[in-house]
């Protein structure tokens, strides 16, 4: 087995839907380079301004207006407050806590507060899941983790501050968190006790609704034997990448899958994904040359579209968002290369279109309005508050008047999405109120008709 540091490099917690469900995979990241993302930093400075919160006890109010600034230091990220002007070496980013960043987070730190209540809480606890899944050493830091005081349960909270709904259903970064849980705070957990293990995804600046998962103790060290399992078979890869056919190793060792694909540093140049997007479309698969020329053929299955029939189809939709994202990873790769001056006739990168104006900083954009006695209806967009403020306000302190403002509350329907028939959520028939409300005729003869 490798380091200590490199182990948590391979099996990350964030990264545990990828190498479980690909064997290939950590081989065919071996030298690649992390991407940077301005989104990942505004996530990392939501969790520290979260963390700042829950730890002090504070609303996220009190924090508006100051900067967070996100570093690197031999290799790991961090996120500071930071005065203006104030310089850190290794900074990636700064933000701005606006009103907006403070709303969402607060949102966040009340779910967790209200589920701590009758428990321990524990903020950004760095917990080791390797000795669960044979690899000693490998960690992972959990956002908030909370033991409810008759020891019969244990809550794993873990905030997601981007748009893109994840679900706490066998999430397995989740277990590998719950697992660390177990290992870490054994001295809070008395495991003839425990019966629950409670996952849940927070993710404020989305409509979902946020639902935890409950599991047991037997499913987190059954999920514990899967893992070592995955484990097992992706050291097998990268012993072997370099002793087999790589065509043959490929096979062996690559699968593709949604979540597995998504973040993975290798999706443009791995075979697997590029032949099932393409075989299905109807395109020739990649060989280990490349790939064939597309254009004539690529047309040809764009025709077939409108062509083929719809078991045909629901093949083809099965794999529409790999191909989203080999074409995200192609594009990602393109863009890194020319950036470090390859150079081609056919492309060139460019400047897109500016984003929207914004202040700098809302607090001194403020602070200037006020000095330039702007009256107070000409500085702020009023607006009524919503509706989880309203009931912040008054669900607790004052039920009545709640009660008089529910009636008022209205939720528009989600719309409509083709999902996996494994989803929870329930099936929408198009036709099923109108063939309900027709006429019961399965009595009726021909007699009765004439």
């Amino acid at each position: 087995m490798s380091e200590l540091v490199e182990q948590h490099h391979r099996y990350s917690a964030s990264g545990a839907e990828g190498w479980m469900n690909c064997p290939g995979k950590i081989a065919m990241e071996q030298d690649k380079e992390d991407s940077y993302s301005p989104y990942a930093d505004e996530g990392s400075a939501a969790h520290f301004l979260a963390a700042e919160c829950l730890e002090k006890q504070v609303e996220a109010d009190e924090f508006y207006g100051k900067t967070i600034v996100c570093y690197t230091s031999e290799g790991r990220a961090y996120q500071a407050f930071v005065q203006e002007g104030q310089a850190v070496f290794g900074e990636t980013s700064r933000w701005e806590v606006t009103r907006d960043m403070a709303m969402f987070v607060q949102r966040y730190a009340d779910q967790v507060n209200k589920a701590a209540e009758n428990g321990t809480l524990l903020v950004e606890q760095r917990v080791r899941f390797g000795e669960s899944i044979g690899v000693p050493g490998a960690f992972g830091t959990g956002d908030a983790i909370i033991v409810t005081n008759d020891g019969k349960t244990l809550k794993v909270r873990d905030l997601k501050y981007g748009f893109k709904p994840v679900s706490p259903v066998d999430n397995m970064q989740m277990m590998l968190y719950a697992l660390g849980a177990l290992y870490e705070f054994d001295y809070l957990i008395d495991m003839d006790e425990l019966e629950n293990i409670d996952l849940q995804i927070i993710q404020p600046r989305t409509s979902t609704q946020d639902e935890p998962w409950v599991t047991t103790p037997a499913r987190l060290f059954e999920f514990a034997e899967e893992a070592k399992a995955a484990i097992a078979l992706s050291e097998a890869a990268i012993s072997n990448l370099t002793e087999m056919d790589f065509t043959q190793w490929a096979e062996t060792y690559l699968s593709t899958s949604e979540k597995g694909c998504t973040w993975c540093k290798a999706k443009s140049s791995c075979p697997a994904l590029h032949n099932e997007c393409l075989s299905d479309m109807g395109v020739a698969p990649a060989t280990v040359e490349g790939l064939p020329d597309l254009d004539a053929t690529m047309d040809e299955a764009l025709l077939r579209i409108t062509e083929v029939d719809f078991d045909t189809l629901v093949k083809l939709y099965g794999v529409t968002k790999k191909i989203k994202m080999w074409i995200e990873g192609v594009e990602d790769r393109m863009m890194h290369d020319m950036l470090k001056g390859h150079k081609t006739p056919y492309f060139k990168i460019v400047k897109g279109r500016q984003g929207n104006r914004a202040w700098a900083s809302e607090v001194r954009a403020e602070e200037a309005m006020k000095k330039l006695r702007l009256k107070v209806d000409e500085m702020y967009d009023k607006k009524i508050i919503s509706v989880p403020s309203a009931e912040k306000l008054l669900r607790a302190q004052s039920p009545k008047k709640w009660k008089q403002l529910e009636p008022l509350i209205t939720r528009p329907e989600g719309k409509l999405v083709i999902a996996p028939m494994g989803d929870k959520r329930e099936s929408f028939d198009p036709y099923g109120e109108q063939i309900a409300q027709l006429p019961d005729l399965s009595n009726v003869t021909l007699e009765d008709l004439i």
